[in-house]
């Protein structure tokens, strides 16, 4: 997880804070670039999906859909 903060950090997507409550810990704020790339990121995730269910069916749609739900509440 350190490896994957500090690339982030030296990217300057996200900044590191002492955590007041608890000095053994760091509190992670995304910077102004960083949810800049997450907005593309997310925007392009969803334009993928998009894509990739276009060609689906009514029906086939309305089987994901029940199967996608059935997997969402075995984790929740």
């Amino acid at each position: 997880m350190t490896g994957r903060l500090d690339h982030l950090e030296r990217a300057g997507l996200v900044e590191r804070s002492l955590d007041p409550g608890d000095r053994r810990s760091f509190r992670l704020t995304l910077t102004s670039t960083g949810l800049g790339h997450i907005d593309t990121v997310l925007t392009e995730r969803a334009a993928a999906l998009r894509r990739l269910v276009s060609g689906l069916s009514p029906e086939d749609s309305a089987t994901l859909t029940r199967i996608l739900r059935t997997m969402l509440a075995a984790i929740a």
